[in-house]
């Protein structure tokens, strides 16, 4: 069994809940965007201040989507 890992080589990224998480006057375009992590991170980035574009393959999911957020 190896050893417990006690540190990691990833540097520390903002979360989307730290001070450097503002996108007011930004745009995002989301691929994937129509469910899933897609969807929950186009629903964050709009939280945050975004205007979001969905792309996906499926464009009633997306629509269904971007409704969605609008809405919220």
């Amino acid at each position: 069994m190896p050893p417990p890992l006690l540190h990691s080589s990833r540097p520390n990224f903002p979360t989307m809940n730290s001070e450097y998480a503002e996108f007011d006057n930004k745009v995002a375009i989301v691929t994937g965007g129509a469910q899933g992590i897609g969807l929950a991170t186009a629903t964050l980035l709009a939280q945050t201040g975004a205007r979001v574009a969905i792309a996906d393959i499926e464009a009633e999911k997306g629509e269904t989507a971007a409704r969605q957020i609008s809405d919220a």
